[in-house]
């Protein structure tokens, strides 16, 4: 089975290039919906994010408030990189675990979707990687109508992110999702034919 890592910057369209990997029978685990699950799921995890930055952080049925806690890491650098280092090996323990479960179930590829995953580096354990960028209009328009934020919510996010220039430092394969959903297809289904052999 091969292991593929996809990121990219917000708005770049990671999300909607796994979905269509997805098609082709790839396994797919989003990291940063995992980190979410188990920010409210791992009793360790969440304890630990209530006692640096309090009960506000959940509503009354337990659940992350991800807008209080966004507010906090963009904020504050230091912050972010403490949620982060918590929040890190909880969701690589889980990876590896969906990685079994994947093989068990004979899947040919498996990728991570992660708009972390080269922030320390070229991660270990992985076959390919795939960054996937965009021009900074096209982002912002998508975030813009996709989340309802305003272009300066989106532009402040940005900048808190690596560039795209430092991510296609670490890839193997760059796709460029500037253009139509017809195109992203293809250079999925291109990068299928040459990660998956027939």
């Amino acid at each position: 089975m091969v292991i593929v890592g996809v990121t990219g910057g917000i708005g770049s369209g990671k999300s909607q290039l796994c979905e269509i990997l997805e098609t082709f029978g790839a396994h797919i685990y989003y990291a940063d919906q995992a980190a979410i699950t188990l920010m409210q799921s791992d009793i360790a995890l969440k304890q630990q994010l209530v006692e640096a930055f309090g009960e506000t952080l959940y509503d009354e049925r337990g659940h992350l408030q991800r807008d209080v806690l966004a507010k906090i890491i963009f904020a504050d650098p230091t912050a972010r990189k403490k949620v982060e280092s918590w929040v890190h090996p909880a969701v690589l323990k889980d990876t590896q675990q969906d990685v079994i479960r994947a093989k068990r179930q004979g899947k040919k590829m498996f990728v991570k979707e992660a708009a972390l995953l080269l922030h320390h580096g070229r991660p270990e354990g992985f076959d390919h990687v795939v960054v996937i960028v965009a021009d900074k209009e096209s982002r912002i328009q998508r975030v813009v109508a996709h989340r309802g934020w305003s272009r300066q919510h989106v532009l402040d996010r940005m900048s808190a992110q690596m560039t795209q220039e430092e991510m296609v430092a670490y890839a193997d394969t760059v796709i460029d999702n500037s253009g139509s959903l017809r195109q992203l297809h293809s250079e999925a289904e291109a990068l299928i034919r040459t990660l998956i052999p027939s």
